[in-house]
């Protein structure tokens, strides 16, 4: 293992970056982008935003004329705070044990409000939606 001390007179202003293995670097030494290289092209950002679209529509008492149609759009965004802020965001929803085995949500540490609806969402946008747009 490499060490401060290892470095000699210097005039590195962050010495603590070089400390590391030796053999950092030689072939056979696993470093983190060979690990991600060859999935590069297959990852993806993780997304919390939603476009949800909406129809409906109002008809005659016999139900056989559309009087009105309607169609909205809103973007939204689920936020990392939960409903019910007796929890903090860094609770998971859900623990996981060593072998990858998630336990059941009943097994939280979370408020039963929080059990039942998970994290905040905030609608970003909303507008209605013209015939052309759908």
């Amino acid at each position: 293992m490499l060490r401060e001390s290892d470095l000699g007179k210097h005039a590195f202003a962050t010495p603590e970056a070089a400390v590391a293995s030796r053999y950092a670097g030689i072939p056979g030494y696993v470093i983190q982008s060979d690990l991600l290289k060859p999935i590069a092209n297959t990852l993806a950002v993780r997304d919390d935003t939603f476009r949800i679209r909406a129809y409906g529509e109002a008809r005659d008492p016999s139900g056989k004329l559309v009087l009105a149609r309607a169609c909205c759009e809103a973007i939204f965004q689920r936020l990392p705070e939960y409903c019910d802020g007796t929890n903090g965001p860094e609770v998971p929803a859900r623990k996981i044990s060593a072998t990858g085995v998630f336990s059941n949500i009943e097994d939280s540490d979370l408020t039963p409000s929080n059990r039942l609806f998970g994290r905040k969402f905030r609608i970003e946008s909303f507008r209605w939606l013209g015939e052309s747009e759908i």
